[in-house]
Order: structure tokens, then sequence, then C-alpha cells
């Protein structure tokens, strides 16, 4: 179908509606918010969204959403998922953290990484992937980027990035490099708020710029902007989410790095744009600065109204028509680079696909397992010494699994677990418990809506009994954020995981006791 056939029929009102990616729920889940279900967003059918926003659900539960809302809408769709490496659907393979990834310094494992994303994202009608991370880790606080990053040093970053985007695009799924001009400078979380980089443009061109400059050239398809402010770059020098700013959207992506793909807003419901702008502001604004779909992950207003101010905007003159077919026919390319006209919307993985993702998923917990601190040479345990470990969570979260806890007793080593041995979970450096050796986990990692990154809280205050009275050997073991060494300076033993998934587990045994090399090189500067 060639764009005059595509566009042809639309009335003003279908085009402005074209820009719109509402977040969607293939099933409803009690108690959860109804604006982000079917039933809520498409009560008014005649509103035809170009793109759509699928969150996690089963497989055949999105390839079903999917297919209703084409028959319907009467073209094929963009439908995009968060594939950063946990699985986003239900059942796919699980594969570290961007982090853990670079920590390989392996470009095959990257591309393979990304090879599964689209695969296995295909097989249920998703072609569209909200990730990867471009963002540099600057700020060791910054509770977006910390494991969500692929480090902090373009030249580590950049070749591994090009091959997992390449094995996303390669494998049928548009790859979207995000946040546009770049988050960890700070430590804001831009949920919450504006996130500012305040590196000049000097700076910003030979650190933040050069990933952006290099993932373009490479042909990534998609670019989202986050809530984040680069004031060096505004003529007024103003504290102005990207979002909202023609500077940035139009004079830097657009015209001086030579982006030609499509802009995908962050979700309009942030705080880091609705403290800035009113509802109407923020969807006429982002695209008049040159965003091209604008993503919701909830309408604060019902999609009627949202339609409604941008059909007003273009009547009014603010807007022009043609902006709106700019926008139009870079969505329609991307689905006709696609092979969506021709059917090309699903695909079947076999099983020596399957294997091969789950091989390379154990790959990179092996190879980017890294010792990051050793002083006393308690690495590597003696296995025949060892018969029973205090084993202790801490975490951002409320609670974790911990497979480790899992592979250690398949090795007949007695796992005792912190608070198993008092009613308020506590116990003094004095009352534990005799044991060969005492593991401190910790699972910082970044969370919706929060700057709870680093270590905090009463619990901490019996880390520094257990590394300093304990007469046994301590090792601290970093599952997620890998600036736990910075925050415990006097630890001697800190090994840097970047994830926790189950395939992790092996691997990490197999480093402690000597049975491999910790292969990984920290993607990040900690001391």
């Amino acid at each position: 179908m060639n764009f005059e056939r595509y566009i042809g029929d639309m009335s003003l009102r279908d085009k402005v509606a074209h820009l719109l990616c509402p977040g969607i729920r293939s099933i409803y889940i009690e108690n959860s918010d109804r604006r982000e279900y079917c039933d809520y967003i498409f009560a008014d059918k005649t509103i035809k969204p170009g793109i759509v926003f699928m969150f996690p659900s089963e497989g055949e539960e999105i390839s079903k959403t999917i297919a209703s809302l084409e028959k319907q809408f009467g073209f094929p769709l963009l439908a995009a998922m968060d594939f950063e490496l946990d699985p986003a659907v239900i059942g796919g393979t699980p594969i570290a953290s961007g982090m853990a990834i670079s920590a390989t310094n392996d470009t095959t494992l990257a591309y393979t990484a990304g090879e599964s994303c689209a695969v296995e994202g295909r097989q249920f009608g998703v072609n569209y992937a909200f990730g990867p991370i471009l963002d540099l880790n600057k700020n060791r606080s910054n509770p977006i980027t910390n494991t969500r990053s692929w480090g902090d040093n373009p030249e580590q970053t950049i070749p591994m990035l090009k091959n997992f985007v390449n094995g996303m695009q390669d494998n049928g799924m548009i790859a979207t490099g995000k946040h546009f001009p770049g988050d960890g400078m700070d430590d804001r979380d831009q949920h919450l708020c504006t996130s500012v980089n305040k590196l000049s443009k000097e700076d910003w061109m030979e650190s933040y710029g050069k990933v952006w400059k290099s993932l373009i050239d490479s042909g990534i398809k998609s670019i989202m902007p986050g809530h984040i402010a680069l004031p060096s770059f505004e003529e007024d020098g103003e504290i102005r989410p990207a979002t909202l700013s023609k500077s940035l959207l139009t004079g830097l992506l657009r015209e001086k790095l030579g982006f030609e793909g499509i802009i995908m807003s962050d979700a309009l419901n942030m705080g880091g744009i609705l403290g800035v702008a009113s509802i109407e502001e923020s969807v006429v604004g982002a695209v008049e600065a040159g965003a091209d779909s604008l993503l919701f992950v909830n309408f604060l207003d019902e999609m009627p109204k949202i339609v409604d101010m941008l059909e007003n905007a273009v009547k009014s003159g603010r807007l022009t028509e043609k902006r709106i077919d700019e926008s139009i026919y870079r969505i329609w390319k991307a689905k006709k680079e696609l092979g969506l006209f021709d059917g090309h919307k699903r695909i079947t993985p076999t099983e020596e696909q399957f294997k091969k993702y789950k091989m390379a998923s154990e790959e990179i917990c092996k190879k980017s397992i890294t010792v990051f601190r050793n002083n006393k040479g308690v690495l590597p345990l003696d296995e025949r010494k060892i018969k029973r470990v205090i084993s202790v969570n801490i975490s951002n979260w409320s609670s974790f699994e911990n497979p480790l806890d899992v592979e250690l007793k398949k090795n007949g080593i007695e796992v005792l677990k912190y608070g198993d041995h008092t009613e308020n979970g506590f116990f003094r450096w004095i009352d534990a418990p005799k044991a060969d050796a005492i593991i401190l986990n910790f699972h910082y990692s970044p969370q919706w809506a929060t700057s709870s990154i680093r270590p905090q809280g009463e619990k901490l205050q019996k880390v520094y009994e257990y590394i300093f009275k304990l007469d046994m050997p301590t090792i601290v073991i970093a599952h997620g954020s890998p600036y736990i060494g910075y925050e415990f300076p006097h630890a001697n033993t800190v090994i840097n995981t970047y994830t926790l998934i189950e395939a992790d587990a092996k691997p990490l045994y197999n480093v402690i006791f000597g049975k491999q090399e910790a292969y990984g090189i920290s993607p990040v500067k900690i001391d």
C-alpha cells in the first residue's frame, strides 16, 4: 500500500488520532486502572491510533488484542512493548540487564539478546521495542539509568548497543533509543519531575551526543525523548523538557544529528511534563516540537478529548495539516519497511532458536560477573570447608527470591536465611548462629517514581556489624545496582552481577568457589 492510498480517506480527525499511542492491557486486572483497558480507551470506535503500546501479558492475549484492533481499524498496527530485556511477554527468555550484557564486552551476545527480543515478540504480533536505553549513567544515584543503562563510557557502550539494535532490527522489530537527550547526569526521576542534563554543548557532543549520533548513523529507527532538559541547547537557557523543546527535537535531533525515523514521546502522564504544562499544552506542544507519536500509559482525559485538542490546534493554525502528514508518513514508512501491508506480522520461532536464546542468556550471566573487590583474598571459598552459610537479602523492593540460595542448597550447603531466627526479622551479630560464611545479597534496581536506589534504613546498620564483627568470610553481592561497593568501602569482598535471574545462580556459585573466572568488566566507574 502506497502512502497516498494509506492516508487518502483520512479526515483531519482521523489524521490527528493516528498520532496517538495508547497503552493497553490485554485483560482486566482486579483493582487496576480502567483507563488502561480497551473498553475505556476505544469506547469511541471512530478513533484509530496508528501505534499501540502493550503492557506485559501472556503472549496469546497480546496477539488476540492486536488482531482485534487491526480488524476494527482496517489497517496493520505498530504494536510496541518495553523490550529492555526482562521478558515483556510472560514466559519469554529472561535476559540479564543491559549493564550485564555490556559487562560481557561480547558484541555477539549483544546481537543475540536483541534477536531474542525481536523473534519472541514477533511470534505474538509485537514489532516495536521501546528499548534499549542509550543514556549514560554518570550519576550513581540516578534512579532511571542505574542498571537500565549500558554504562557510562561511550567507547564501551556504543559497539554493544549497535549490535543489540541490529539484532532487533535485522529480525523485524523496530528499536527505540531512549531517553533523548540523555538521562543519568543528575539524581532526579523524570516520572516525578523534569530531569536536567547540565552539560555544555561541547561536553554533550563528546559524550551523550556521540552515542546518539553513532546509533542514528547505524540505522536505529525510533527515538524516545525523555522529560529531560538540556539547557545548553536552548536559546533562552531554560529548563525545558525535550518533549516540549523544538530546539532539541527538531533543531538538534532532526537537523544536527540527522535522525529521520519516528520520534515517540515518553508517557505524557509523567511528572516530568505534567509539572511544566497542562495536558493540552503537553499534547499539542509535543507535536509542535517534533514528536510523531504521543504515548499515554493511561489517559488523563478521555481519548476523544485528546483528539479534540490536536484537531483544534490544526484548525486554529498552531499546527499545520502538513506537519501532521509528516508524522503519519513516518509511521506508514515503518509499517511498510516491516512488511506489515504484505502480511508479515507473526513468525513461529523454532526449538533451535529458543535453545539459542537460552544458551545466550546463560552465557551473558557467566561472562558478566565482575569481582569488584577481593582485598583479603576471601575468594575463592574452599567448597570442602563451607557447610553452612548465612544468606541476607537487602533490597529497595519489599522482598526478592534469591536463586543463589537454591544453588547453594543444590550443592549440599545449608542456608540460614536472615530473619528466620527472631520475631522482628533482625538479629544482632552476637546472636548470629554459627556458620562458615555470610553472603549479603543486595538487589537495588530502578523502580517507577522513586529515587530510592541507594541502600538506606535500619537494616543497613546491621550490615556493618556483619562486615566488621562476624568472624567468618563475608561476601557482598550486588545483584542490581553496581555501586554497592561504593556504599560500603570497607567491605573487603564485593561481586557485581548487575542482574537477578535464575541463569545467574550457577556461574555466580562457580565464581565464589573458584570453579570459573570472573570474566566481567565493569561498565561504570565506581570509586
